[in-house]
């Protein structure tokens, strides 16, 4: 048989592009080289924040936007609670990219957002202690994605409507010819008319494997912190927002005690890149449990509280920090989705939206022009 699609790579997106195939009619292979569930990639440490004022850039909004309603669509065709809606709390100084840019989305997307000054924080949320010289922006449309059981709701979906997901079955190599692709893995071979890679932090590996592209990404190893704060009503979905805060020492992020897991905190970006996985090291340091300790410690007082759990995560990154999104440019049978820089698990139901949407036609009606391919090739020439 000759499938439709295959899809390298079947975590938080390739697991949706699995999905929205199958929901029209394609014959999908999707091939994963680890577990369902696995905890080596980039989906997996329980949550997600999703939000919609983006201080990334505006042209997320509209994306996002839609990403909302595709996560309702799952949880009503699984039955599963994938979403937990919180108001999401944007911490810096005035002057920070991180509070400009939600400025600046919700003032291009009419979004309705709060300012507050900092003792209002303070009084709002009495867990922060920032100086006066930080503000924040709270904003309704945001929440909490339990990533690992979306991206397992994906595989269900997929399966459901006929997708075939092999697990344990690494891709050696692709072949493209002129009427098919040769996918070869370690067990056997596959024909498909398209492929999409989705591979994460090893899709450069993959990509390259095409002949001369260049592919500028590197890899960040982030880690995730839990600390044993349920018995705090304060820190409480309900009672506490999730939070980005920019401050002199870099970003972290957090979010409320909502399971037994604790409350959640990282750092977001700082950390150094490398060009492979297999330079991804997973064990966690005593400086970097450290440096998570320092910043609540100085900003989140009574946020210092055992610490239940830490667990590595990876970045994919692109130079500007948006995503990668295209065809190779000589062959439009083989399409990507990659680069997400640490803040993409949210668009997972768009982006398996929008690659169905390009293998099938070429094109999405969803705005992806900032992803493209092309930007690296004219940096790529220039130099």
């Amino acid at each position: 048989m000759v499938y439709d699609c295959i899809v390298v790579g079947v975590g938080g997106m390739g697991s949706a592009v699995c999905a929205h195939l199958a929901q029209r009619g394609k014959r999908v292979l999707g091939l994963e080289q680890f577990t369902p569930g696995h905890a080596l990639g980039s989906s997996h440490g329980e949550s997600r924040i999703i939000r919609t004022a983006y201080y990334e850039h505006p042209d997320y909004v509209p994306l996002v936007r839609r990403a909302f309603v595709l996560w309702d669509q799952l949880e009503k065709e699984t039955g599963e609670s994938l979403l937990l809606p919180s108001p999401c709390l944007s911490i810096g100084r005035h002057d920070s990219e991180l509070i400009e840019g939600v400025q600046q989305a919700a003032k291009q997307h009419q979004l309705a957002i709060t300012h507050l000054k900092a003792d209002e924080i303070k009084a709002k949320y009495p867990i922060f202690d920032f100086p006066s010289t930080f503000e924040g922006i709270i904003e309704q449309q945001a929440g909490i994605l339990r990533v690992e059981k979306c991206v397992l709701a994906h595989q269900k979906i997929a399966e459901k409507f006929g997708a075939e997901l092999h697990f344990q079955e690494k891709v050696i190599n692709y072949l493209p010819e002129k009427n098919s692709i040769t996918v070869q893995t370690d067990r056997m071979n596959y024909e498909t008319e398209k492929i999409i890679f989705c591979g994460g932090a090893w899709s450069k590996q993959f990509l390259q494997l095409s002949g001369n592209n260049p592919f500028p990404l590197r890899l960040m190893r982030q880690v995730m912190f839990w600390f044993d704060l349920a018995s705090v009503p304060d820190f409480r979905i309900g009672n506490f927002p999730v939070f980005i805060a920019a401050v002199p020492e870099g970003e972290f992020y957090g979010m409320p005690w909502f399971d037994e897991m604790g409350v959640k905190m990282a750092r977001h970006y700082g950390a150094s890149e490398v060009d492979r996985v297999e330079q991804i090291e997973r064990d966690v340091s005593m400086g970097e449990e450290q440096w998570m300790m320092d910043q609540l410690g100085k900003w989140m007082p009574r946020a210092k509280a055992p610490l239940k759990k830490s667990q590595t995560c990876i970045y994919t990154l692109t130079p500007d920090r948006h995503f990668l999104i295209d065809h190779l440019p000589q062959d439009d049978r083989i399409w990507f989705a990659t680069g997400f820089s640490g803040h993409g698990f949210k668009f997972a139901s768009v982006v398996g939206e929008l690659m169905a949407d390009l293998a099938i036609h070429g094109e999405t009606k969803l705005g992806i022009e900032r992803f493209l391919y092309k930007r690296f090739l004219s940096e790529a020439r220039e130099k």
